[in-house]
């Protein structure tokens, strides 16, 4: 915290979304489903570098592949052929577009893709649905985010969540307003594919660009992610993190017509074309093109969503705690309005931890979460919601929860500043 602000580099990584003390401030190593923290110990990590991997930690292919690149090098002063191909790789996977441009994260892609949009209609203003990264256009749907000029923010209309209704309507009532439609396809469930159709369409009516923001689906809910699911196809498509099973990489796909731009809308990083997280790309993009991962991820989601719905039946908390999302990454929650919301995600938490599980409200999978890791992870979900029931009905929970956040602040007490950080 002394050195780095939120003491860490992600807002969901920093030190207000652990559990100090009880869940680990660190982890150092990987391995399948498994991470490590300082101490030695192992957990089942339920995040998966906050849906990066969708293979596992240290995947033999991708390091083979990453290995043999490292040999030669990273970066050059002229391109690779290793972004040729990994191009047509995915142009293979997705045959509806004709051009790609990398970048390093969601945020470089849906940007890029605003700034096309925007060049090619001769509009300015957007219609976001959901988190489209932390660019000033984007932070706009969200509520108390500094540092953003009001005459940006204006620029930007619709929901922090996803709320097809809400840009339709948007869309009906200023229909030559808007240069581009962005839908967050994966990071607040899936969409209403009907809807979804139905907003596409409107786009075209509208001459609007509709872009899919499949940062989070794409290669997680299938191959092929939201759009091969929905058969709706955008103009242009944004995919990130698992398409290199945790090395930084980011894409943006669309036709000639649009992707031609990325040139003279200035969509340009020195690490755009780097090769250690192409050959990353190349080396899952091989294993995920047939189908089988995605197939064996949605079974094993499939059997632990059921599993943990189950545990949410048996103990009565049916009015307390939701299973939103899908079977590659879905979320254990409080209901909205219910009492306690805090406490109940702060002892899931504990409760948790204390079987080495490491959640924070999403169970993300992956190839390598077995049948194995299903039952144990289950297994924790059950002990955990048993717990909560009976200190709900003992009216304990607000105790219990006071209990762990003096846990807490005795840990931080006795850490050194720069430790705590």
């Amino acid at each position: 915290m002394e050195v780095i602000p939120g003491g860490g580099q992600t807002d969901t990584k920093t030190v207000g979304h652990r559990l100090a003390g009880v869940q680990p401030s660190f982890f150092v190593r990987g391995e399948g489903v498994y991470a490590q923290d300082p101490e030695g110990a192992w957990w089942l990590d339920c995040q998966m570098g906050l849906a990066a991997y969708v293979l596992g930690y240290r995947d033999p292919k991708v390091n083979s592949y990453v290995a043999e690149q490292l040999s030669s090098g990273s970066v050059f002063s002229l391109s690779s052929p290793l972004e040729l191909e990994v191009a047509e790789m995915l142009l293979g996977i997705f045959p509806e577009f004709e051009m790609v441009r990398f970048a390093k994260n969601g945020s470089d892609a849906t940007s890029a893709a605003i700034r096309i949009a925007r060049r090619y209609t001769g509009r300015d203003y957007v219609i976001g649905c959901g988190y489209h990264g932390f660019q000033d256009w984007s932070m706009s749907l969200i509520e108390g985010v500094g540092g953003i000029p009001e005459r940006v923010r204006d620029l930007t209309r619709g929901h922090e969540g996803v709320d097809l209704g809400g840009a339709l309507a948007l869309l009906e009532a200023e229909p030559g307003r808007y240069a581009a439609v962005i839908v967050d396809t994966g990071g607040y469930g899936l969409p209403d594919f009907a809807q979804l159709g139905e907003l596409r369409d409107r786009c075209g009516h509208c001459s609007t660009v509709f872009i899919m923001d499949e940062v989070v689906s794409g290669f997680r809910v299938s191959t092929r992610g939201t759009l091969g699911l929905s058969c709706v196809v955008p103009d242009m498509i944004c995919l990130g993190k698992a398409v290199a099973n945790g090395f930084p990489l980011s894409v943006l796909m669309g036709g000639r017509n649009l992707l031609s731009l990325a040139v003279e809308t200035g969509m340009s990083s020195t690490f755009g074309g780097d090769c250690i997280a192409l050959a990353a790309a190349k080396a899952t993009l091989e294993q995920l093109r047939d189908g089988a991962v995605n197939e064996a991820i949605n079974a094993r989601g499939t059997a632990l969503m059921e599993s943990v719905g189950d545990s949410i039946r048996r103990h009565g908390l049916g009015g307390r705690l939701s299973l939103t999302g899908y079977p590659a990454l879905f979320d254990l929650s409080p209901r909205k309005g219910a009492p306690d919301n805090r406490n109940i995600v702060r002892y899931l938490r504990h409760a948790l931890a204390e079987r080495r599980v490491f959640w924070q409200e999403s169970f993300v999978l992956c190839r390598d979460f077995g049948d194995k890791e299903v039952a144990a992870v289950a297994d924790a979900v059950e002990h955990a919601l048993a717990g909560l029931s009976s200190l709900i009905s003992q009216g304990r929970l607000g105790e219990v929860s006071e209990r762990i956040t003096r846990q807490e602040q005795d840990y931080l007490s006795g850490l050194s500043g720069g430790a705590a950080s």
